[in-house]
């Protein structure tokens, strides 16, 4: 059992999963872009001993391939969720003898989650009155896109503004699979070509996309649940899946050409399409080849603030 990240990391030294920069990065832009590259081609764990500024080091993409999540955590939370979810089918209708058989399972079910301590890695060490300096001591916050958009070419970094990447865990509504996934942080514009995507399976389809959220709830006015844009190689599709009754989807296809499946009708669709998926219905999108398809993934609430 990992008890903290001191321990982690020294696990993933011994694995060959951490790989320890010492070279200065500068931790706006620089590090990030490193990071960004670094997932994409799912490496290693990053520790990036000196950033530029500040005197504590920054460690990155601790949980970045399914590897990792399984050195850390073990098989028992896989295995505890993929149980709960045959347990839909196999209890139903429930009987007594059904939940005996399954008491195991119920006995487990309130000891998954965190709990609360009264100690820890993190009280150990304290520094009171002027001995802190914040402005060194913690990592730079993240920074707000500015007016000029940012962009890239075949350089390491060209910039023409600032961006912010977090990371999140997505389900994409396969209800098998949990992928890491970037999105910008902050919105207010941002170009195409410097966006992080990351190699996700979508919905149980062929193949990975390249995949980044662009905005998702919150960060804008209306009532949009996200933005995504998508890259399908030739061969890769998005499965067929459902929305709910309270989400409407439209795809905008920007480049390539692919077969679209909507509600049992089956379609071409082109750069420069608009498709709506309507509350409830079923659909998923092909790329047949050759060229890479390229869309925009916008989500809507439906009759919710």
């Amino acid at each position: 059992m990992i008890r903290d990240v001191h321990e982690w990391m020294a696990l993933l030294r011994r694995e060959g999963e951490l790989v320890e920069i010492e070279a200065e990065v500068d931790p706006n832009l620089e590090l990030a872009e490193i990071h960004r590259r670094v997932i994409a081609a799912n490496g290693p764990a990053l520790l990036f001993k000196r950033p530029k500024g500040y005197e504590i080091p920054v460690v990155t993409n601790l949980l970045g391939t399914k590897r990792r999540v399984d050195l850390c955590f073990g098989p028992r939370p896989r295995q505890f969720v993929e149980r709960a979810v045959r347990m839909v089918h196999e209890l139903v209708p429930p009987t007594f003898g059904k939940l005996w058989d399954n008491r195991d399972f119920f006995m487990d079910a309130p000891r998954i989650g965190t709990r609360r301590v009264s100690a820890g890695p993190v009280t150990q060490t304290v520094t009171r009155g002027g001995g802190l300096n914040p402005t060194r001591a913690f990592a730079p916050p993240p920074r707000r896109i500015s007016s000029a958009a940012v962009s890239m070419d075949s350089s390491p970094v060209a910039v023409g503004g600032r961006f912010a990447v977090k990371h999140c865990f997505c389900h994409l509504r396969s209800g098998k699979t949990r992928f890491m996934f970037n999105t910008l942080a902050t919105f207010d514009r941002a170009s195409l070509h410097a966006l992080p995507h990351t190699a996700v399976r979508a919905h149980g389809g062929v193949g990975h996309i390249q995949f980044c959220r662009v905005v998702e709830t919150g960060g804008l006015a209306g009532g949009v649940n996200f933005i995504d844009h998508a890259v399908l190689a030739p061969g890769v599709s998005i499965g067929r899946h459902r929305h709910g009754e309270g989400e409407e989807e439209l795809y905008l296809v920007l480049a390539g050409e692919g077969v679209m499946w909507r509600d049992g009708e089956e379609f071409v669709v082109r750069a420069g399409d608009l498709i709506r998926n309507a509350p409830g219905g079923t659909h998923g999108l092909h790329n047949p080849g050759p060229a890479p398809l390229e869309i925009f993934v916008f989500e809507l609430r439906v009759g919710g603030p």
